[in-house]
């Protein structure tokens, strides 16, 4: 995973990778919660959470992409 920084002359989503939480990685998808944690236990490919807090976790939305990518071939 390449590692961004941010550059003042560029757009700030293309120097941050943007972190979302569950619930909206489920509705990037189209699916439930359920169904996304249930991806999350069998599929191997399926991309790896962030811890951010005790209680709160994300994921990179660059992983996403790469995830939805995969599934399309």
């Amino acid at each position: 995973m390449e590692n961004k920084t941010l550059n003042t002359n560029d757009h700030p989503s293309e120097s941050i990778d943007r972190i979302v939480r569950s619930s909206e990685f489920a509705k990037i998808l189209s699916i439930s919660k359920t169904t996304l944690w249930r991806l999350e236990k069998n599929d191997p490919n399926f991309p790896k959470k962030l811890k951010l807090s005790t209680h709160c976790v994300g994921f990179l939305v660059s992983d996403i992409r790469a995830y939805i990518n995969s599934k399309r071939d």
